[in-house]
């Protein structure tokens, strides 16, 4: 899992978060096989069933699709993690890339609670979002 974290936190930037959001990012990995609730699952990180609903995806999937997209050479990549908030906050993992003449782009985003007095994401939080 350390290895995780330190590739996810390279990929992030580290100049750009604190220690805090370092917490944040562990929390988040250990729920990594945890799968998003159907109810909060509007992306195509693992496509389509026969009926057209989005396969199941964990936060690991999201975080590993994070991963391999800013290992792709683009200059039209954009990413990002905040969280604002104090007690429970709200936190988002955004990437995807910058609409251009050819492509309208896209961005994926992984929405979650941290709360902050226990170190546990908030179950029932997660939502993934893909845009368009």
């Amino acid at each position: 899992m350390k290895v995780f974290l330190f590739i996810l936190f390279l990929f992030i930037g580290s100049s750009a978060y604190g220690s805090e959001n370092i917490e944040i990012l562990k929390a988040l990995s250990r729920i990594s096989e945890s799968k998003i609730p159907q109810n909060g699952l509007h992306c195509e990180i693992n496509g389509t069933n026969s009926l057209g609903l989005y396969n199941d995806v964990t936060v690991g999937d999201v975080l590993a699709d994070f991963i391999d997209f800013t290992l792709l050479k683009s200059s039209s990549k954009k990413h990002s993690f905040k969280c604002e908030g104090k007690g429970v906050v709200d936190c988002i993992l955004q990437y995807g890339e910058k609409e251009n003449l050819k492509h309208p782009g896209w961005d994926i985003i992984l929405k979650f609670q941290y709360n902050e007095k226990n170190g546990l994401i908030v179950p029932g939080s997660l939502k993934c979002i893909q845009v368009p």
